[in-house]
């Protein structure tokens, strides 16, 4: 009897228990889920980007190439004028090189042009903006102390007179004046050295806007006139209707050879530094761009007065105003002149 009991008890804790638990039994993995709002829309990558070189708006994949930094010359002799691919350039740097004589160092992120030059030699100032960039360094020689330098640099160097098949000789023109390439064998160059697939450029882009955008100037520049020296003297006017400064050379109109057209810049920066020494003993010298000074920086027919910070060779060169705000500069090409106390400068 009580054997009966006791079975019959075990039993129906037996079916109360498995109830319970049955009834709480984790649901199927079929009906496990999240909700999802189907009116969420997914947020996509943008399909544009400012170009971090000089502020374009570009497909998104072309914003931060490995740029070609180029020497070309500027001499008023040998044929050299007027040169080529200077218009296509996204900056274009220049400096008293030796004798009074300047040189260009264009730099290039994208656009095109099929021919540039005539390209020369490397020197020592430029390697302070070069490493800037971490660019591909496009020259034909150079001076001794700056081969020296690219080595120790550790610089990404391309050497016409090394790697001539990114050259040609033009038989219409006179050596040294003669060695040309183009953006395509400048871009060629870069991939063929495979410094496309080393980390992205990671300098400090500067501070561009749109033109509706623009912080207020101090006053009003319509002309620009840098007194290198006859032949050398370069000079800006601007024109109103397509928010443009227009270039000359030694008093004339500067054109690109391959376009025909008129040399334009968007920004102009006159970047004062102090006297520069002499290097080799052959009228070369060296100007000090690293450390401050004064800048006078030009963009939509103004001006604005400031100061120019660059703390190490590998650092960005960066232009503040009086406040010691970043200057906004417009999205598109700009022209640096490097400009030493002995050279005369006016605007008006």
């Amino acid at each position: 009897m009580v054997i009966a009991i006791l079975t019959i008890g075990v039993y129906w804790i037996t079916v109360l228990t498995g109830n319970q638990q049955d009834s709480l039994k984790r649901p199927s993995d079929s009906n496990i889920g999240i909700d999802i709002d189907s009116n969420v829309i997914p947020v996509e990558a943008p399909t544009t980007l400012p170009r971090r070189l000089d502020g374009v708006m570009v497909a998104a994949s072309e914003a931060n190439p490995v740029p070609a930094c180029v020497m070309i010359e500027n001499a008023a002799f040998g044929g050299v004028r007027p040169q080529s691919g200077l218009s296509q350039a996204s900056l274009v740097y220049e400096l008293i090189v030796e004798g009074g004589i300047t040189r260009f160092m264009a730099v290039y992120a994208g656009e095109n042009s099929e021919r540039v030059g005539p390209v020369r030699s490397a020197r020592d100032t430029y390697l302070e903006f070069v490493s800037e960039y971490n660019c591909a360094y496009f020259h034909a020689g150079g001076s001794y102390t700056a081969l020296l330098a690219v080595q120790s640099f550790s610089l990404r160097d391309v050497d016409g007179l090394r790697e001539g098949g990114f050259f040609w000789r033009e038989s219409r023109k006179v050596s040294p004046h003669n060695l040309f390439t183009s953006t395509e064998n400048l871009y060629t160059a870069i991939d063929n050295h495979s410094w496309t697939k080393e980390d992205p450029p990671n300098y400090d882009t500067w501070k561009f806007v749109d033109d509706d955008l623009l912080s207020e100037a101090n006053e009003t520049a319509n002309v620009i006139k840098i007194g290198y020296g006859g032949s050398y003297d370069a000079g800006y006017t601007y024109n109103a209707e397509h928010k443009v400064y227009e270039r000359s050379t030694g008093g004339q109109i500067q054109t690109d050879e391959v376009t025909g057209e008129t040399i334009t810049a968007r920004n102009v920066i006159v970047q004062h530094v102090q006297d520069g020494f002499e290097i080799e003993g052959k009228g070369r010298i060296n100007w000090p761009v690293t450390g401050e000074g004064k800048v006078d920086i030009f963009r939509d027919g103004s001006h604005i007065l400031g100061t120019w910070k660059k703390d190490t060779r590998q650092s960005r060169t960066k232009y503040f105003d009086e406040a010691g705000a970043e200057i906004d500069l417009l999205r598109g090409n700009s022209w640096i002149s490097i400009v030493p106390p002995f050279i005369s400068f006016e605007f008006q």
